[in-house]
């Protein structure tokens, strides 16, 4: 739970496993958008050589929106295989598919209009 989202506190709150028990990170797709954001903006940094400790930090920011999208099974599996493709060979995310989930995942009084 991230103290400082309060949607992620007031779900936090009243989330709960399949047994009814609380869990410890409910989903946030805000926090979703500002981990893959961050992860974002650390690959393109990384690629220059001055940069090069990015790298650990935009996977530890994929990891995140990762754990954030758990509600989602389908995007977070879609973060979960452009972090670990990006570790095993550094090919990175397809940046499109992720923003493009997220926005089907949005509920539609939330969109951004064109």
């Amino acid at each position: 739970m991230n103290r400082h989202c309060p949607p992620c506190q007031t779900a936090a709150l009243a989330a709960k496993d399949p047994l009814g028990r609380p869990v410890m990170r409910a989903s946030c797709l805000e926090c979703v958008e500002k981990h893959a954001g961050a992860a974002y903006v650390l690959f393109a940094e990384s690629w220059h050589e001055k940069h090069k400790f990015h790298r650990l930090r935009a996977i530890g920011h994929l990891h995140e929106a990762e754990d954030e999208s758990q509600a989602w099974p389908e995007l977070r599996e879609l973060l979960r295989d452009s972090r670990i493709r990006f570790q095993a060979d550094g090919q990175p995310p397809d940046w499109a598919a992720i923003e493009e989930m997220i926005a089907i995942i949005r509920p539609p009084d939330q969109r951004l209009r064109p």
